[in-house]
């Protein structure tokens, strides 16, 4: 990857970064474009009726996938203290 795609790589992480964290549609502008990733309420990816409560930790790899931390809500879906965390 050249320094170019590097900077425009990161400059697009920010982008995305800053509208997943804040948890709403509304960011700088992006050339590659912004896309909702997950908002607080939606079911966790892959649960059987767990609902995430916030987020936390995105990264985003080479190929433009995104992983992140999230924070469960209890009393839904079997989540409880004991199992209110998940990498999404």
């Amino acid at each position: 990857m050249t320094r170019h795609e590097m900077s425009k790589a990161s400059t697009c992480l920010s982008c995305t970064l800053a509208v997943f964290l804040a948890l709403t549609a509304v960011a700088p502008p992006c050339a590659a474009g912004i896309q909702q990733i997950a908002i607080t309420g939606d079911p966790q990816p892959g649960s059987a009726g767990a609902q995430l409560l916030g987020v936390s930790s995105a990264t985003l790899n080479g190929a433009g996938e995104v992983a992140f931390i999230a924070t469960l809500k209890p009393g839904v879906g079997g989540v409880d203290a004991t199992n209110d965390r998940a990498i999404c």
